[in-house]
């Protein structure tokens, strides 16, 4: 999951050399100042007005006090580049990631005691932060040194789709993988690439399982569907009257608010305690989210039915689905999809199989699984292409009513974006696409289906890089 979905990348990343502006590293030095001061609270108070919104203080602070507890002070600062990329996603646990979207920003490395990392901000005009990264430093000579190996054998592709899959294989570090399963007319056909030191070469990886990051969302909605037309509950009922317990301040939550970002609740819940090495884990238990809602809870009422991506409230959603039916994750999710759609491979929280691709670091270092406990309905699924392409089929269905019901529309964000249950429904004059993207921080996944056309694209990566989504919306229009 890569920063909070917004939706799909727009354009391709664009680099500007420009130098630094001087306001911007004014607030930059009055950053880092705060920071190693402690001055959590002096840090929100630098934020835009929107991100204020979006992001609480609670969030804000624990996120930046792990940080620090693992990274140790800010150093030294280097001015790098200034970018104007695409609308990207946001991370379930970022190094850092806050904001809405990344329009211009500078990039500087940013030196800690502990560590050298790159740092992208935005500043509005009245010298404001309205975006901020801080994330590994890529070796900008990746995309250089690559070796364009590939081979299609089997006429999978068009030299166009070839041309668009190595330019985003090229910035892999070494043993970086990208699936692709490719959905025309119907039929699918799996094309495959890995890089072994320069060369990027193909490579059979169809069977291969990832972390698919948010695009598990979708499955969660996929039940809600389900739990919707078996009268267990109306698309409308409130979690409140399935909960044993009452909510803080008797604050009413709706199942389909939950589903479609609508609900208010912030990207994640202020007593989840964050670790920023993906050898611990980042778990958080189902004692943890009963006394988030009895005690804690943080309904923002400026946001409360407007769209804000909210990880929380996605595995509150599943966590509440659990309880009606009484059941484990496990079961439930192999119950009403993996098992019924024949994603044999695919699970929720942890597999041991050995089809699995060790997620990378964008130099190349080795990450440990996720393990996020009763958040798993928000970005725990692990699946392959293969298992995902069958899913995409089973969306062309015009009898399932329950697939029909989760790509409903909910929500209107603008003219070309609404979201469905799960899904973000993408419109232009001619098409209407259905997608969501996912990251993790060692895995980047997007997957796009065309009901009508019959169409698809699906892609599935053991790196957490913005290429995944930008090739998966690039080789969707390849398809037409």
């Amino acid at each position: 999951m890569k920063n909070i979905i917004i939706f799909f990348l727009l354009f391709p990343l664009i680099s500007l050399t420009q130098d630094e502006k001087p306001n911007e590293r004014i607030v930059i030095d009055s950053f880092i100042k705060k920071y190693n001061s402690n001055d959590y609270k002096g840090i929100f108070s630098m934020l835009s007005e929107q991100m204020k919104q979006e992001v609480p203080l609670d969030e804000i602070s624990n996120s930046l006090r792990s940080l620090s507890a693992n990274l140790g002070e800010i150093t030294d600062i280097e001015f790098l580049e200034f970018r104007k990329p695409g609308m990207i996603e946001f991370t379930l646990l970022p190094v850092i990631r806050i904001g809405l979207n990344r329009n211009n920003f500078s990039s500087y490395k940013i030196n800690f005691n502990e560590n050298e990392l790159r740092l992208d901000v935005s500043i509005d005009s009245e010298d404001k932060i309205y975006n901020i990264s801080l994330d590994e430093i890529i070796d900008e000579t990746l995309e250089e040194k690559a070796i364009n190996n590939l081979i299609d054998d089997k006429n999978i592709i068009s030299e166009k789709q070839e041309e668009l899959i190595f330019d985003a294989s090229k910035y892999l570090p070494n043993e970086g993988q990208i699936s692709i399963a490719l959905i025309r007319n119907g039929k699918v056909q799996y094309f495959g690439t890995k890089r072994h030191n320069d060369s990027i070469s193909s490579f059979e990886n169809y069977k291969n399982l990832f972390e698919i990051g948010s695009i598990s969302k979708v499955f969660t909605s996929n039940i809600f569907a389900s739990y919707v037309l078996q009268k267990k509950l109306h698309i409308d009922d409130n979690i409140n009257d399935f909960l044993d317990y009452s909510i803080k301040d008797s604050t009413k939550i709706s199942f389909k608010s939950l589903a479609n970002h609508t609900s208010g609740l912030p990207r994640l819940p202020n007593n989840l305690k964050i670790s920023y090495n993906r050898d611990k884990a980042n778990v958080y238990k189902k004692e943890d989210i009963d006394i988030y809602l009895k005690d804690s809870l943080e309904i923002n009422s400026t946001t409360k039915g407007k769209f804000v991506y909210s990880n929380l409230a996605v595995g509150l959603l599943g966590y509440v689905l659990s309880k009606i039916d009484n059941t484990s994750y496990d079961k439930l999710y192999n119950s009403y999809v993996f098992n019924k759609y024949n994603m044999h491979n695919t699970t929720i929280n942890k597999s041991d199989s050995a089809l699995i691709v060790k997620g990378l670091t964008n130099t190349g270092s080795e990450l440990e699984n996720l393990n996020l406990d009763v958040l798993a309905p928000a970005g725990s699924v692990i699946s392959s292409v293969e298992d995902l392409a069958k899913y995409g089929l089973a969306q062309f269905d015009n009898s399932n009513k329950e697939l029909e019901l989760s790509r409903q529309n909910t929500f209107k964000l603008n003219n070309r974006v609404s979201l469905g249950l799960g899904w973000f429904i993408l419109k232009s004059k001619k098409n209407t696409w259905f997608n969501h993207d996912g990251n993790t921080g060692g895995y980047s996944s997007s997957m796009f289906i065309d009901v009508e056309n019959q169409n698809g694209v699906i892609i599935l990566s053991n790196v957490d890089t913005e290429h995944t989504s930008n090739l998966g919306l690039k080789l969707m229009k390849s398809l037409y």
